[in-house]
């Protein structure tokens, strides 16, 4: 039983790399896919042990992000304001990675 769950989280922590070094390509227009599918939620002794998810809040921006994103062309504006610790760098930063995943590497020119 003891190496069965070792073999099963083995599995799965290789996949969440898999999918943060290539994307998956059922996540490509879905934010929310890809955080749910990259990170390790709720996985004992993580640090994301205590959490389902991202927080509420974030889940409907990366809703609305789906629901906007049509081309790489446009432009998505979006504003959080609110206090301290509520996650905003943490959403920004899984936005970031995301969008590197998926999205077209911009060119210089």
């Amino acid at each position: 039983m003891v190496r069965e769950d070792y073999e099963d989280r083995a599995k799965e922590a290789i996949l969440m790399e898999a999918e943060l070094a290539f994307g998956s390509p059922k996540s490509g227009d879905d934010p929310e896919a890809f955080m749910m599918g990259a990170f390790p939620w709720r996985v004992p002794g993580g640090q994301l042990e205590a959490h389902d998810g991202p927080m509420p809040w974030a889940l409907d921006q990366m809703r609305r992000i789906k629901a906007k994103l049509l081309t790489v062309e446009d432009a998505i504006l979006e504003a959080t304001a609110s206090g301290h610790g509520v996650a905003k760098s943490t959403t920004v930063s899984m936005l970031i990675l995301w969008a590197f995943c998926h999205l077209p590497r911009p060119v210089a020119g």
